[in-house]
Parts: C-alpha cells; sequence; structure tokens
C-alpha cells in the first residue's frame, strides 16, 4: 500500500474508510466487554504454542505495565502477545494519526471520544475501540502536538470537549490517584464528558478498605481531598455512608465507628447504595467546568444519578443541581425498566438537548418526563418498546371515524415499515395532533433503531418529522405501523 498516495486523497474518501474500520486499528477482535460479563461460558484455547524468545521479554518488560487494560483477554494469550507486540508501533502509525486528526476535526464523530486513562502512574489520552481493547494512548502533549494542533492537516480548532473520563477503564485502587493528579496538573477543565461505572472489585474488598483507613493513625493528605470535596458536593446523606465528621480520636470510638460503619454499609447494600469509586468522582464533578455529558450504566447508577423522581426517599443522588444544569447530553446503558419507581422524571437536567437509552429492557415512553428543552431522542437495542398513548384502546373506534388513512411510501432504511397519513376529516372534540405533540414537547428529532418488540404494534408521529427527514427508523419488527398525524 502506498502510504504517501493515501494520506494525499481527499477528505471524504479517507473519513468512510476510517468510520468503516469501526474505531479497530489491529485485526485483534475479542469479544466485547459486555460479552464477557454476560457470556456463561467463554472458549479457551488449549493447544498454546511455546512462547518465542521476544514474546517473553514482551511479557516480562510490558505485561505489568498494560495489565490494567488487557488483563481481562487473558483467556486468550495470543490476543495479549500481538497486542503487546502492536503497543511497541502502533502509536506512531502515519495512518492512525492521520484518523485521530480527522476525528478531532469532527469532534470526536467519527470513531467516538478519547478517555482519560491512568497509565504507569501517570494520566494519558487514549481509544478504545468497541470491543473495550486498548488501541493507543499518549502524553497531553504528544496528542496536542501531533494530533491536535497539526498544520499539515489545517486544525485551526483546538477545542477538545470529546475528552472523557470512563470509569470503566480505571481500576478500584487507582480512581482517588487518578483523581489528585488531575487537580494538581490542572486538568479537570479538560474533561468534557463522565461515565459512571460501578466497579467490578467485590464489595468485601471496599469494606476492608474502608476500615483501614479508619484505623490508620495518619490518614493520606490526598484522601483528606477527596472526602472535602465530596462534603462540598454531594448531599448530607451521600457522604455520610464512607466519612466520619467526628474529630474524636480515641482508638476504641475509632474502632466503634468503623464497625457500625460497615454494619451499614452491609445492611444498605442491597438498597442501591452508590459505591465509593462512584462516590470520589462525584465530588469532582463541581470542578469539572467544561462538563457537558454524562453517561451511567445500570439501574443503580441511573436511579441513583439521573432519574429525579422519589429522590428524597433515597439517599444516593449525588449531583449537584449547578452541575445538572450544565449538562447537554445523557446516554443511559443496560437498564432492565426505566420506571422501576413509578417515573422516569428527567425535569431538574433543565439544559438536557440530546437523551439516549441504549440496551433498555423495558421502555415505556408515557412514563417519561422529559426536560422542557430536550430536543433529541435516540432509542437503541430496546427488547420492548411502549409508544406514547396518544390514541387509547377506548377510543380506537372514534380515532378511526374522524381520521381518514392514506399509505405512504416505504423508507429506505427499512422496507418492513407500514406508514400511513391519518387526516382529521371532521371537527372532532379531540385533536390527536395537538396531544401528540405535547407528549413530544421540544422533541424534533426522534432515532429508533433495533428495536424487538413494540408492544401496541404502531408508533404515532408528526407527519413533519418524516417529511423533513428528522426521524430515523431502523430494524425495528416487522409490519409495525407508522401512524402520521
Amino acid at each position: 500500500m502506498d502510504i504517501e498516495f493515501f494520506l494525499n486523497l481527499p477528505t471524504d474518501l479517507r473519513k468512510s474508510v476510517y468510520y468503516h474500520l469501526d474505531g479497530s486499528f489491529t485485526h485483534l477482535e475479542p469479544p466485547s466487554v459486555e460479552d464477557l460479563y454476560s457470556n456463561n461460558s467463554i472458549e479457551v484455547l488449549t493447544n498454546r504454542k511455546k512462547k518465542t524468545a521476544l514474546e517473553k521479554i514482551l511479557l516480562e518488560r510490558l505485561y505489568s505495565i498494560y495489565s490494567p487494560f488487557i488483563d481481562i483477554f487473558e483467556y486468550n494469550p495470543d490476543i495479549v502477545i500481538k497486542w503487546l507486540q502492536f503497543s511497541i508501533w502502533l502509536r506512531y502509525d502515519s495512518i492512525i494519526l492521520d484518523c485521530l486528526r480527522l476525528n478531532h476535526s469532527y469532534s470526536g464523530s467519527l470513531i467516538g471520544p478519547i478517555d482519560w486513562i491512568y497509565l504507569d502512574t501517570n494520566l494519558k489520552l487514549s481509544y478504545f475501540n468497541r470491543k473495550g481493547l486498548l488501541q493507543v494512548w499518549y502524553t497531553q502533549n504528544e496528542y496536542f502536538d501531533w494530533i491536535v494542533d497539526c498544520e499539515p492537516l489545517g486544525i485551526t480548532d483546538l477545542e477538545t470537549n470529546y475528552f472523557r473520563l470512563n470509569m470503566e477503564h480505571f481500576k478500584l485502587s487507582n480512581i482517588s490517584k487518578a483523581l489528585i493528579q488531575f487537580e494538581k496538573k490542572k486538568l479537570l477543565n479538560d474533561i468534557y464528558q463522565v461515565k459512571f461505572q460501578i466497579m467490578e472489585e467485590n464489595i468485601d474488598e471496599i469494606c476492608d478498605i474502608n476500615e483501614t483507613k479508619i484505623n490508620s493513625s495518619k490518614i493520606n493528605t490526598s484522601n483528606n481531598n477527596i472526602l472535602d470535596n465530596t462534603r462540598d458536593s454531594l448531599g448530607s446523606g451521600s457522604s455520610s455512608l464512607y466519612v466520619d465528621d467526628s474529630d474524636n480520636n480515641d482508638d476504641s470510638n475509632t474502632s466503634s465507628r468503623s464497625r457500625k460503619k460497615r454494619k451499614t454499609y452491609t445492611s444498605e447494600k442491597g438498597s442501591k447504595q452508590l459505591d465509593i469509586s462512584v462516590v470520589n468522582v462525584l465530588s469532582y464533578l463541581k470542578k469539572m467546568k467544561k462538563l457537558n455529558k454524562i453517561s451511567v450504566r445500570g439501574d443503580i447508577l441511573y436511579d441513583g444519578l439521573i432519574n429525579s423522581h422519589g429522590i428524597r426517599d433515597r439517599r444516593n443522588n449525588a449531583i449537584n443541581y449547578l452541575i445538572k444544569r450544565k449538562i447537554e447530553e445523557i446516554e443511559v446503558f443496560q437498564i432492565s425498566d426505566l420506571t422501576e419507581y413509578g417515573l422516569s422524571d428527567l425535569t431538574k437536567w433543565d439544559n438536557l438537548q440530546h437523551l439516549s437509552l441504549i440496551n433498555i429492557k423495558y421502555c415505556d415512553m408515557n412514563m417519561i418526563i422529559f426536560p422542557k428543552f430536550c430536543q433529541i431522542l435516540t432509542l437503541k437495542n430496546i427488547t420492548s418498546l411502549k409508544w406514547f398513548d396518544i390514541v387509547p384502546e377506548s377510543q380506537g373506534n372514534y380515532f378511526q371515524n374522524n381520521y381518514s388513512k392514506t399509505k405512504l411510501p416505504s423508507l429506505e432504511d427499512d422496507q418492513n415499515l407500514l406508514i400511513y397519513h391519518y387526516k382529521r376529516m371532521t371537527k372532532s372534540k379531540i385533536s390527536y395532533k395537538q396531544k401528540l405533540w405535547k407528549n413530544l414537547g421540544a422533541l424534533n428529532r426522534i432515532n429508533i433503531r433495533h428495536i424487538s418488540d413494540i408492544l401496541t404494534g404502531r408508533i404515532i408521529i408528526p407527519l413533519t418529522l418524516l417529511s423533513e427527514q428528522r426521524i430515523t427508523l431502523c430494524a425495528c419488527p416487522e409490519n409495525t405501523e407508522i401512524v402520521c398525524l
């Protein structure tokens, strides 16, 4: 391949090539992290080859450094060995650098956000593919010199609003260390997105860590900073599980408080309490002045951080209202039921513009209260979707008698959809179109992709969204009826 010829191709062509790479810069294709956690069994290679001298050197010198990011793939030693070989030179590859430069020029929308990681006791900027496999990493100076401030490509935009702090890429023991470095190096303003994740370490280990800290005669200054920040950002109930406000240093009292805390944590761990790693990150949100996007995975984090319904009955909502006002986009992953508490209230997120619901088992749109400025809704990989009840079953005959039905051409993305335009014939007392817009609020762009089941068998939308191509319908159940009003 003539690399110079490829790099001189028009930007649109190179962008198309990089888009189809799907974020993978090598041929290594392990199962995704989600598959590893969800599958009951993993195929393990039994015919292992004898390691060469080079492979032994790589394992001896590099594995301990990169193990936090590749140890999850240890079931396949070949992947680990090949990854270590790529790690020596891949980050310097000219095509990879060109891909990252284009990704920067498109504000991270080409291959995805760039994640901060804690690598070899330092903060680095990295990119992970969709399988959760680390591809490349750079120091902050390297990233800005080689990618952001790049004269050959004519990049003049130095805004890096796609830098993200993703807890999925941190070990429990490294969270506090990384946060302290962020503050010392004044890099908290370089975090624009935060993705929360419950850490995988055993809950007993967390209790042991807390008990050790309490019983120690000298508390590390870094831990004091975290606890002080926690008091500033969290509600009165959120930090009380981990922070002791008493100044009494008596050993017996300390031991008693320690046992009491451990007992409290054990008794409440089934009641959806946030773990200490999440609390530590939350304590620094106020200092992330440019934060504009939050992502959460799982029911505990969604109910504790995002959903405002019934918040007074739960002690673990810890995001300050001033922080909520800065957030423009929210992503929610892997929720069994959005309406477990009866309603999904998002009205406290005043400036939210884009809501993404991904990998949801059950989603009832009637039970979601959108903020008044939310304009974009993305529904992806939904097992069971219940759309807005614009026309209840009891009014079905009334609706059919007062509205005429005309079939519209199918969409290019999905030929299995039955699209009809229902036009009002008489001056009926009920205007379903007004009711529809009242339910949608400010939503003017809707993306619906990969839906397994639609309970009512139809989706009712305004005709303007369809005619102006502001709605995307892809991979919906066969013979789903799209009703346009």
